[in-house]
C-alpha cells in the first residue's frame, strides 16, 4: 500500500497516540486503513495505529494506491498495481499468479 497523498482528522476527545495525548482538536495525519475501524495514523512525528470510529471525525480520506508482488511460472518477480487482474493475493500484497 503506498500513500499518494495523506488525509486527516480531528480528534473529538482526549484520545492518548503513539505514546502521545492528543487533546479535542488536534489534528492527526491518516496514512492508510489498516483495517476492522483501525487506521495508520501520523502525530508530532510519531505513527499508530488508531479505530476512527469514536474519538475522531474523518475530514479527509487519504489517498492510496495497492500494489501487488507477482511472480511467474519462469521465477520472473514484478509489481503491478492492477490488483484485480491477480488471485491469491495476501494481506501484504503478494501473488504467486
Amino acid at each position: 500500500m503506498i500513500t499518494l497523498r495523506p488525509g486527516y482528522a480531528e480528534a473529538l476527545t482526549r484520545v492518548q497516540a503513539g505514546g502521545l495525548w492528543l487533546e479535542g482538536g488536534n489534528i492527526v495525519y491518516l496514512l492508510r486503513y489498516e483495517g476492522e475501524g483501525g487506521w495508520k495514523i501520523w502525530f508530532q512525528g510519531k505513527i499508530d495505529i488508531k479505530g476512527m470510529i469514536e474519538n475522531f471525525e474523518i475530514l479527509q480520506y487519504p489517498e492510496t494506491v495497492w500494489w501487488v508482488k507477482i511472480k511467474n511460472t519462469k521465477g520472473q518477480v514484478g509489481w503491478s498495481n492492477q490488483t484485480e487482474n491477480f488471485g491469491n493475493m495476501d494481506a501484504l500484497g503478494f501473488s504467486e499468479k
